[in-house]
């Protein structure tokens, strides 16, 4: 029940994500994962570090990529998009809902209209409004400080408030970098924000 619950969760994300992939070139670039070690993500290739929450559960890589594959359209460059992180409140299986946190990469081609952390939100939520028309309610974008960078932020709220979602995008070099936080209560929420909070990206 609940590996279903975090699957559709994941769908409402990589969909839009899925769409702003398909524009532009395929790439023979690779995106570099990163990997967790005693509770730290760090990705030294992209100079990206992100403290976890020791209870957190965190998907391995092989199981993001089986995630990703899942919603992927055949004309997606395999390495185009790619999962960096998925860590939840909850393991899998438990039947309530589990806040959680993905990180999501995206190699942006010159050919794209796509620019701008501003550019790259717009076009996610116009297609997830696209998608799910009477679903999707959303905020301005803003501006964010998470640990040491300031991102570009909205947040969405899908079937009343069933769902409910923050995304921040930040560039590094020719890559968008979003953080994706899934949560229902402020409490939830301010549990990922002090989780966020602990991000350094070398500049």
């Amino acid at each position: 029940m609940m590996k279903k619950q975090f699957v559709k969760i994941v769908y409402f994300v990589l969909f839009a994500f899925v769409l702003v992939a398909c524009q532009g070139n395929k790439t023979t670039e690779t995106i570099p994962l990163g990997e967790v070690e005693d509770n730290i993500y760090q990705n030294k290739e992209l100079g990206v570090t992100l403290e976890l929450l020791p209870k957190w559960v965190t998907l391995s890589q092989e199981q993001n990529k089986q995630l990703l594959e899942n919603y992927q359209k055949e004309n997606i460059s395999a390495n185009k998009m790619q999962i960096l992180l998925s860590t939840m409140q909850h393991p899998m299986g438990i039947e309530k809902f589990n806040p959680n946190i993905l990180l999501i990469a995206e190699i942006i081609s010159e050919n794209q209209k796509v620019h701008t952390p501003i550019d790259y939100l717009k076009l996610t939520l116009k297609e997830l409004k696209s998608k799910f028309p009477n679903s999707v309610k959303s905020s301005d974008i803003t501006a964010y400080k998470i640990g040491n960078i300031t991102t570009k932020s909205m947040e969405l709220v899908f079937q009343e408030g069933v769902l409910k979602q923050r995304y921040y995008a930040f560039k590094i070099e020719n890559m968008m970098l979003s953080f994706i936080v899934s949560f229902q209560t402020n409490e939830e929420l301010e549990i990922i924000d002090n989780t966020l909070q602990t991000l350094h990206v070398e500049k």
